[in-house]
Order: structure tokens, then C-alpha cells, then sequence
């Protein structure tokens, strides 16, 4: 059973070393990763937060650097990791907005001004949930997220898998043209899960977290 992971090296380790004696594992990262400088990224805040919301582990950083000099009221993590990395910085309270993006935001009570952090391509489901509550609201881009060119090999890979793991729109973008209609894509997080199943049949949500992700795959082997 051939499976492909779609995020950035090394982000891929964990899992990839779980499935590797079970299934043949290949990597294609979908994109690159371009980090803001943490100072520069919180310099551009012209708003004093009392809500935060983070969306990705990778705006963490800038996270707990504007909490650090905003003291905001709340602060919430959209996806298991990302709060994790919250927590695992020294953040404590973190309010967790469950894997489903906006709608998991819309299920909680917050007030505002609301600062949203995260990539510099954003979607807008999360930012109308903030304006339909009639919320000031800032995003401020910490990192940008780059569609990477892929190479035959990476195209064939993409081609032969039975199995595609997609942990974000920008990557399905990018993979997409060139995954089998036969293969299932097993994607973190609602979001994704909509972007993918507009265009491919087969779609299976996971959490977050490696293990879960890992267990579904391993279950997959044996049917």
C-alpha cells in the first residue's frame, strides 16, 4: 500500500516513521514555509486584543509575543496541535476551538477586539465569524505559505498512491491535479475536508493528532 504526506520536511517524521514498516511511504511536500520576523509581525498590531486566536502551530510564536504585551482576555487555538504548541510555549488557558476552523470559533464565547494569527493567505469563514458579532478584528500574517513546484517523481508518486494525507487547503491546491480518483485523502481539520471533497470523492477527516492519523492508515492495511 503506497501512501504520500504532503506536508514540510521534517514535519512529516513522526508519522512517516510509524507507517514506514507497513506501508511504502513516500514524501512530497505540497509547499514551503517563509517565517516573519516574531518582532516585525507584532509591531504591525494597531489594535490592544483582548481576544486571540491562533490557527496554525506556526503562528504560535507571534502569539505568545502579542499576549506577552497585550494581556488579552482569551486566547483560542484552532486544532489540537496548535494548542498543544500554545501550552508547550507557557501559555496557559488556552481555549481550544476543536478541528473545524470557523465553526468551532463560532461555538465559543469571546469578546473583542480579536487579533487572528496565522498564514498570510487566509480564508475568510474565520474573519465574517468575527464581523458578524459586529467585532473589531485584525489578522496579522505570520508566516506565507508558497506552493512548491513538484518534479516528475513527486507527480508519479502523487499518481500511484492509495493513500494521500493533506493537512491544508494551500497543499490540496497543489497536489490535487495529480491524485488518483481511486485514492482516498485522509485530510486534518473541516476546512480541509470541504476544500477536498469539492473535487474528490473519496475523503476521510482525521484529527489532528499523528497517532489517530496513524491508527486510521494501519486500520486501512488490514481490510
Amino acid at each position: 500500500m503506497n501512501v504520500v504526506l504532503t506536508r514540510e520536511r521534517p514535519r512529516n517524521d513522526t508519522l512517516r516513521k510509524i507507517l514506514g514498516l507497513a506501508m511504502d511511504v513516500v514524501e512530497v511536500p505540497a509547499t514551503e514555509t517563509v517565517h516573519f520576523p516574531v518582532a516585525d509581525v507584532v509591531a504591525t498590531c494597531r489594535i490592544e486584543p483582548r481576544t486571540i486566536i491562533v490557527t496554525s502551530t506556526r503562528g504560535a510564536e507571534v502569539a505568545v509575543a502579542l499576549a506577552a504585551s497585550s494581556s488579552p482576555e482569551s486566547i483560542i487555538a484552532v486544532g489540537a496541535t496548535s494548542a498543544a504548541r500554545l501550552v508547550e510555549l507557557g501559555l496557559r488557558d488556552v481555549h481550544y476551538a476543536g478541528e473545524e476552523g470557523a465553526r468551532g470559533v463560532a461555538a465559543l464565547t469571546f469578546s473583542g477586539p480579536v487579533v487572528t494569527v496565522g498564514a498570510l493567505q487566509t480564508r475568510p469563514e474565520l474573519g465574517t465569524v468575527i464581523q458578524d458579532r459586529g467585532l473589531e478584528f485584525q489578522h496579522l500574517a505570520a508566516y506565507e505559505t508558497k506552493a512548491r513546484t513538484l518534479s516528475d517523481a513527486d507527480i508519479e508518486a502523487l499518481g500511484g498512491a492509495d493513500f494521500v494525507v493533506v493537512a491544508a487547503p494551500s497543499a490540496w491546491s497543489v497536489v490535487g491535479p495529480h491524485v488518483s480518483p481511486d485514492a482516498t485523502v485522509l485530510v486534518r481539520g473541516q476546512t480541509t475536508f470541504e476544500v477536498v471533497q469539492a473535487d474528490h470523492s473519496m475523503v476521510v477527516i482525521a484529527p489532528s493528532d499523528t497517532d489517530t492519523v496513524a491508527t486510521i492508515l494501519v486500520r486501512a492495511l488490514g481490510e
